[in-house]
């Protein structure tokens, strides 16, 4: 009876060992396969910033040729920009 427990106790111990050593390259190879690829985050970070450029300089002449009725060259005019901030932020008589 007492060699059944201790065997049994080793296969225990044996077992827990194996599902402790699985769990850690479990949780290595995760933090592996999160980290990814530095440099496609950065390429897709570049991506999404030039996109959002564009995306803002072709709204600008959407609205101000198509709406607005304006030449488009003069979208990117700083007169134009200067007398659009002097209307919005005018002070009331």
């Amino acid at each position: 009876m007492n060699q059944y427990t201790d065997r049994h106790k080793a296969r225990t111990a044996a077992s827990v060992h194996a599902t402790q050593a699985d769990t850690k390259a479990k949780t290595k190879a995760k933090r592996k396969k999160r980290r990814g690829s530095s440099t496609a985050k950065v390429g897709l970070s570049v991506l999404i910033s030039v996109l959002l450029v564009i995306s803002l300089f072709a709204g600008l002449i959407v609205g101000y040729n198509v709406i607005g009725n304006q030449p488009a060259g003069e979208v990117f005019n700083p007169s134009t920009w200067k007398h659009m901030i002097d209307l919005v932020f005018a002070k009331g008589s």
